[in-house]
């Protein structure tokens, strides 16, 4: 089941990874293009991590092209764990994936 998380200023979907319910991949995320250089990518990356752990998720899962800078240092900057590195079959582009566990992340506040 995938379910969208959307704010005013940013769009994500989440995926529960076929069985294994508590992994999560987070997947077309992005900041709307108007809102882009205002420095919300971080904030909207939290908000996003905050929902994965409001649904229960324990691990979360994403993939970032290895030229898109400013999410890598986002994603870099919150704690995920580069896992992996490959060239898409698909589409030519150099892929990264990235693991981050929730659990630790879990407060009563959130």
């Amino acid at each position: 089941m995938t379910t969208r998380f959307a704010t005013q200023h940013s769009v994500r979907e989440f995926t529960s990874l076929p069985g294994c319910h508590q992994v999560v991949v987070s997947h077309n995320a992005f900041v709307y293009p108007v809102h882009r250089g205002k420095g919300l990518g971080g904030p909207e990356h939290i908000a996003g991590l905050a929902e994965m752990i409001r649904l229960g998720y324990d691990y979360a899962l994403c993939t970032v092209k290895s030229d898109n800078l400013a999410q890598r240092a986002i994603i870099s900057n919150v704690g995920w764990d580069q896992l992996a590195v490959f060239q898409s079959s698909y589409t030519g582009n150099r892929v990264i994936l990235y693991g981050k566990e929730l659990i630790k992340w879990r407060s009563p506040s959130l």
